[in-house]
């Protein structure tokens, strides 16, 4: 008598879970038929001696083959560049100390030893042309272990080679142009060196004769012989005066001026500077005034190069200020926290503090009562040979070179500057350069 209980029907519950896990089968086996069959990229899958056994649509699509002509036939080294499996094989044989032959073991060996393996490949199509492809390499195991062959799944490279192509000839071009922009740059600063020290040996002759005729070491002249001479020696100062500046730029273009630092009291520097200017403000009536906030003694400067930036600044003030105005020289000592920081409402245009060590700065500030500038022109003040109106150069004698000099001196120094204005009511510049506190015992330089 069969005494086996009679089976017990499945649970509602039970059916439920059991579709469930028979749908999650099916949905993952569709998904994994969908991923291998994509026409986006190349699945190739071999034996464990990489004959193909799996050749997918992408493979087909991207190479050209069907699957019927590779599949048991040839392995993925036999369309793959030859020169690049034996650059491979001897690059992984260095690399591994291990021989490798320059075949189908080239494409598979970090794979088979559980070495994550990424790298291009150039496949050879069936028409002969060639197809760039990043290839990933998979080890496949069974359960205990042992490699049954491998996977080799590949996107088509060619667009990012392309893309890598014209980005390396990019810049290469870029590059080929910054060298000409550099050899042009150089020859220009050269040719303007080389001229300007040319020219000053004349004309210092004409300056000195000018001279002598002027103050009548040659002579007695008439009123107007002497008016006429006049003239010459002030033309012959201010093109000196020109060429002096272009001189100094081109240095400092080329490369060939240094800062020679040396105890300056700084009273005097700034003092000597309002001097020079104060018989031009005296003809516009303009009153200049210098305000120094506290007493910043000794300081180790490059008193040529400094007394440069702080007579630009005030000459320019001076130049475009209106009649009976105001010019203000302010200097003080700030941190490097308050470089590029201009009190006020007016739109700034400034230039980013080189990278130094430096913490503390001497700011040079000079403010005016002029015309202002416009916010768009900002940017063209610190531009050789630039004024920002045509009708300003008609107007207002000048280079432009001033203000460009103020510039490069500046970076010279390693530091920054900066202008705000607004136009019909003036203009402030602002220069901060590195501060260096003389030792005691350190000589002072006198001021002439």
């Amino acid at each position: 008598m069969d005494m086996t209980p009679p089976s017990l029907p499945q649970s509602r519950a039970e059916k439920l879970v059991e579709f469930k896990r028979q749908r999650t089968l099916l949905k993952a086996g569709a998904l994994q038929d969908a991923i291998f069959n994509s026409a986006y990229f190349s699945s190739i899958a071999t034996d464990e001696k990489g004959v193909i056994q799996i050749f997918n649509v992408g493979a087909e699509r991207m190479l050209g083959y069907a699957a019927a002509d590779v599949v048991n036939c040839i392995t993925p080294a036999d369309i793959s560049d030859p020169a690049e499996l034996i650059i491979r094989a001897a690059a992984l044989s260095l690399e591994l100390d291990t021989p490798i032959t320059p075949g189908f073991e080239a494409l598979v060996f970090k794979a088979s030893r559980g070495i994550e393996d990424i790298y291009e490949l150039t496949y050879i199509r069936q028409d002969g042309s060639r197809l760039s492809a990043m290839v990933s390499v998979t080890a496949l195991r069974n359960r205990s272990d042992t490699i049954i062959g491998y996977l080799l799944i590949g996107t088509d490279n060619t667009a990012r080679k392309q893309e890598e192509a014209q980005r390396k000839r990019f810049e290469r071009a870029l590059e080929e142009k910054n060298l000409e922009l550099e050899h042009a740059s150089r020859m220009k600063s050269e040719f303007l060196a080389t001229m300007s020290h040319e020219l000053r040996t004349p004309l210092n002759a004409v300056i000195g004769f000018s001279e002598a005729l002027k103050d009548g070491l040659v002579g007695a002249m008439s009123d107007t012989q002497r008016e006429y001479i006049g003239d010459i020696f002030t033309s012959g100062q201010h093109l000196l005066s020109l060429i002096n500046d272009i001189l100094d730029l081109s240095k400092v273009e080329a490369g060939m001026m240094d800062l020679e630092l040396e105890p300056v009291e700084l009273a005097g520097l700034l003092g000597n500077s309002l001097l020079i200017v104060r018989e031009k403000a005296a003809q516009q009536r303009i009153q200049l005034k210098l305000d120094s906030q506290g007493d910043l003694g000794t300081l180790m400067l490059d008193q040529r190069k400094t007394k440069q930036i702080v007579y630009n600044l005030l000459a320019n003030a001076v130049k475009f200020s209106a009649h009976a105005g105001f010019v203000h020289l302010a200097v003080r000592e700030v941190g490097r926290d308050q470089v590029g920081l201009v009190p006020g409402d007016w739109p700034v245009y400034g230039f980013a503090l080189q990278p130094s060590v430096h913490q503390r700065f001497l700011e040079l500030s000079v403010s005016d009562t002029g015309i202002g500038i416009a916010a768009d022109d900002m940017g063209k003040l610190f531009k050789a040979f630039s004024q920002i109106d045509s009708s300003l150069a008609r107007k207002f004698e000048g280079t432009g070179l001033g203000l460009a000099m103020v510039k490069q001196l500046t970076d010279l120094h390693g530091g920054s500057v900066a202008v705000t204005s607004r136009e019909g009511q003036g203009a402030r510049f602002v220069v901060w350069l590195p501060l260096h506190r003389a030792k005691p015992t350190e000589a002072v330089w006198p001021q002439s």
